[in-house]
């Protein structure tokens, strides 16, 4: 995909350019997906691996070998620290990587489809970082308290019968399009149009407004192509011994990611192409900078 699709595009047309563009730009876009985000993934399977097995059978095995109940008791106890640190690593991981990763994803996004993409995309995306946290962070603050708010009225409505059951329905496909109009153009908002922190939050719900059908539809469509792959490939895994079978996994997962970061930007540029006339802006700036640039040769 070299420079800015001047065509709209359906849900199967922005899924072929997401795949395009991934393709073409594989270096880069792995550099987050895979060696950023991968790497500290991996770390955190590896510990959670180590974790089950030592929980699973140290216990059953020195319980057998004659050891006393109470001892039994404090080697699991020392054995499940390991899970402490892998949920802790874990919480840094989705705090403090996962917003470099879709902040890297989509920048360089971005910079493709406005054919911008050069080698220096990592020293323009560092400094980055602080605004991709406080876009992420903001993001968080929002859907959290609405989701325990879905889940306090899921408990107070789970024994009313059926009215009980049509009311956590209607609360949880309300949480759903929340959580798609805030989550899905954030990044591309905040990163395009200089939007971070909070900023974005009305800009990127007006989008989804604008084309909510859209926006759902490619958002389900990501989802079941990227889950069907994953099923797949996970089952293969899944024949293999543990370790091998949780490296691939991690791996499989990393390589997948960028998928849904890069169409939810592309998405993000269709509709404001087709609500906006993006496309007129971008060229009627490609003509003044030849005339800018002729006027100076002359």
């Amino acid at each position: 995909m070299n420079g800015f699709s001047m065509k709209p595009m359906g849900v199967i047309g922005i899924i072929d350019q997401t795949i395009k563009l991934y393709r073409s730009n594989f270096k880069a876009i792995i550099m987050f997906a895979l060696l950023i985000g991968g790497t500290a993934n991996l770390i955190i399977a590896l510990i959670q691996l180590e974790t089950g097995i030592s929980l699973l059978e140290s216990p059953l095995q020195n319980i057998a070998m004659g050891q006393s109940i109470f001892d039994t008791l404090a080697n699991s106890y020392v054995a499940a620290q390991p899970n402490f640190l892998s949920s802790l690593l874990t919480m840094v991981t989705t705090v403090f990587i996962t917003p470099f990763v879709m902040g890297g994803i989509t920048f360089i996004a971005l910079a493709v489809s406005h054919g911008t993409m050069d080698d220096s995309y990592m020293s323009r995306i560092g400094p980055k970082y602080g605004k991709f946290l406080g876009t992420f962070l903001a993001i968080g603050i929002i859907v959290i308290p609405l989701i325990i708010a879905g889940v306090i009225i899921a408990i107070m409505f789970s024994s009313t019968g059926m009215i009980g059951v049509v009311t956590i329905f209607l609360v949880a496909v309300v949480l759903m399009l929340a959580y798609i109009g805030l989550f899905v153009f954030a990044f591309p908002v905040a990163i395009q149009e200089d939007r971070y922190g909070f900023t974005w939050l009305p800009r990127a719900w007006s989008l989804f407004i604008r084309k909510i059908g859209k926006t759902i539809g490619l958002v389900l469509l990501t989802i079941l192509f990227v889950g069907v792959i994953q099923l797949i490939l996970h089952t293969l895994f899944a024949l293999f011994p543990p370790l091998i079978s949780t490296v691939g996994n991690v791996i499989i997962t990393a390589l997948l990611t960028p998928i849904s970061y890069i169409a939810y930007t592309l998405l993000y540029l269709d509709i404001r192409m087709t609500a906006e006339g993006y496309d007129l802006e971008i060229r009627l700036g490609s003509i003044q900078n030849i005339e800018e640039i002729s006027e100076y040769g002359e």
